[in-house]
């Protein structure tokens, strides 16, 4: 939906910027919405990694995968 998509687009703007832990917030909030939005799973897990929070990132980067195989 459209305001999935604003929080996606500005989220992807603040890791541009460097304002990681503020796209993660983002990433979230669509995530809480939509648990099973693949772009927003995929961008909080690259994000977590760029914090080297590697069990966080590990978790959704497998969610994202278990929702391409089930798809």
């Amino acid at each position: 939906g459209g305001a999935a998509d604003s929080l996606l687009e500005r989220a992807r703007c603040y890791v541009l910027l460097g304002q990681r832990k503020t796209a993660i917030f983002d990433f979230s909030a669509i995530l809480k919405e939509r648990p099973k939005h693949m772009q927003a799973l995929c961008g909080r897990g690259f994000t977590y990694l760029m914090l080297n929070q590697q069990k966080e990132s590990v978790h959704d980067i497998l969610a994202a995968l278990q929702i391409r195989a089930d798809a």
